[in-house]
């Protein structure tokens, strides 16, 4: 049997692999962590630092349920799914809202990484948070990915 997958991780390489992405008017790139200038991260949310911007997106691996036989098929199939929350710069709900916008319409029509035989977002739009104590507007979208093995 194979070693599972990393989906949250998985999916922060793809959402970086389909930029740039178009925000208020110009070009944005996810550079993925353990690169200069990262703004995707896998993990839940952090504070802002010198290494984490205002402006990032965070990918984590939430509960998923039990593999399952599918089709009569002894072969398992994992269903794995990932909370992203993009984080917009203080003040700036346009750059939030555009970014998971883009993402969401990005995953849509995502073929899914090596190793997974779905990846689907779980609603048609992603869903506005709130604003944090530093006027950064958070937006969520759910993803979820199948994973064969």
């Amino acid at each position: 049997m194979a070693a599972h997958p990393n989906p949250a991780a998985d999916l922060v390489a793809t959402m970086v692999a389909a930029g740039p992405y178009t925000v208020a008017g110009a070009s944005k790139a996810l550079v993925a962590e353990g690169s200069g200038g990262a703004n995707a991260f896998v993990g839940p949310e952090r504070a802002t630092s010198a290494t984490t911007p205002d402006f990032a997106v965070f990918a984590l691996n939430a509960p998923g349920p039990q593999a399952e036989e599918y089709m009569n098929v002894l072969d398992n199939f994992h269903r794995y799914q990932v909370d992203v929350t993009v984080r917009s710069d203080p003040g700036m709900w346009a750059n939030g809202d555009e970014l998971a916008r883009a993402l969401s319409e990005q995953l849509q029509r995502a073929t899914p990484p090596t190793g997974y035989v779905k990846l689907e977002r779980l609603s048609a739009l992603p869903a506005y948070v709130g604003e944090d104590e530093d006027r950064r507007h958070r937006f969520r979208l759910a993803v979820e990915m199948w994973w064969k093995g």
